[in-house]
């Protein structure tokens, strides 16, 4: 029930986040009557024990809107200035709401400044849907390997195409997957939805989701229900990348739609960033991006139990951090291993991406780093925008 009201409450954080190029373009509507009956719960009723701090909708209209206004500027734009540099003294005690801490990452460094060196990833950043980017390691719009981040636009776009409801077969594009690839065990012949195509994406992030998906929206955009899988998927990696282009995803190409190494198949953390917020105001992708494990049956019958790859859901997990809602890990060797992940605080929605991370432990650590840093880095940003305004 928490995790369903931290869900909801997120999408009303991003419900006017400035997405520009979104505007006039159809989206499925795929959330579910008790998903709006929990948004509304939240802007009415806000039980003692949730996360959140809103009192009213008006809140929530108030904080909404005081979003919009605050991210004016496209959000694949690179930082402002603003961001601190953190060569900063010790900001004082934090009055922010901190995530949950587990004894993994316990000893916390004495300065915020510490804890940035920690970061071993070679790009990272920490976004907060009020005030934009806090900090940044590299450049937001230096060229990075996406990997199975890939897999949060090729649901969003396959969802312009399809009904979630939908039932699919797995065919012959699953021959076009990689041996090595991440898979979460579909078979040709088999029959599933493609909201378990969705699932099966975002929870073991599988490749052959991915493609079974890519084959079905790409002969929806061919209108050619009987063309063969290669032409289906290569179409809808076409289309991705006209998508791209309409979302703003200027520093972004796609060659598949798995996000399996291709030197034509790249981004940026500005774009990933944008690629995020998509994602996160789609109630479907929501859905599955912060679930832990599931059981799924398929339409012919076949069942699989599926785990997600972001140990910061799992609650047996060194990583985990109540309030995280997803994202989306990924993995290649040029890559290194990376992670967006966005989390409620407060009243504020945070967002985490590390790319180049040297292992997957490092990513995670990377990632639980930033977001405890999150109340610290929150101070120093007021304080440097209360210093220039002065």
């Amino acid at each position: 029930m928490i995790k369903n009201k931290l869900i909801a409450l997120a999408m009303a954080l991003l419900l006017c986040l400035s997405v520009t190029s979104c505007a006039g373009r159809p989206v499925f509507n795929t959330a579910s009557p008790e998903q709006m009956q929990v948004s509304q719960s939240i802007s009415q009723a806000p039980s003692s024990s949730q996360q959140e701090s809103f009192e009213s909708s008006s809140e929530v209209s108030s904080l909404i809107t005081s979003s919009e206004e605050t991210n004016s500027a496209p959000s694949s734009s690179t930082p402002s200035s603003s961001a601190p540099s953190f060569s900063v003294a010790p900001p004082a005690p934090s009055s922010h709401p901190s995530a949950t801490s587990s004894s993994a990452v316990s000893s916390k460094p004495a300065t915020l400044e510490e804890s940035l060196t920690q970061i071993s990833a070679t790009h990272a950043f920490v976004y907060d849907n009020k005030r934009e980017v806090l900090f940044v390691k590299g450049k937001m719009n230096a060229r990075v390997y996406p990997a199975s981040i890939t897999k949060l636009y090729t649901a969003y776009v396959a969802l312009q195409y399809l009904d979630p409801a939908a039932v699919v077969q797995a065919g012959d594009e699953l021959k076009l997957l990689a041996a090595d690839s991440s898979v979460a065990s579909i078979q040709k012949g088999n029959r599933l939805t493609v909201e378990m195509l969705l699932q099966g994406m975002l929870l073991p992030s599988g490749n052959d989701a991915a493609y079974v998906i890519a084959a079905a929206a790409g002969r929806v955009i061919l209108e050619q229900p009987d063309c063969d899988a290669k032409k289906a998927v290569d179409a809808f990696v076409d289309t991705m990348n006209r998508h791209a282009q309409s979302d703003g995803l200027t520093g972004t190409k796609f060659a598949n739609p798995d996000g399996y190494h291709h030197k034509n198949h790249y981004s940026c953390m500005s774009d990933l960033l944008t690629v995020a917020k998509l994602a996160l105001k789609t109630p479907m992708i929501l859905k599955y991006t912060g679930q832990d494990s599931a059981q799924v049956t398929f339409d012919s019958g076949e069942t699989r139990t599926w785990k997600n790859t972001n140990a910061l859901l799992h609650m047996d997990s060194e990583y985990y951090r109540s309030g995280v809602i997803g994202l989306k890990t990924g993995f290649t060797g040029p890559a290194g291993h990376c992670l967006i992940t966005a989390a409620v605080r407060g009243n504020a929605l945070v967002m985490v991406g590390v790319f180049q991370a040297v292992s997957s432990k490092k990513r995670f650590e990377d990632t639980v780093t930033l977001l405890d840093a999150y109340p610290d880095l929150l101070n120093a940003y007021d304080a440097q925008t209360s210093s220039k305004a002065a």
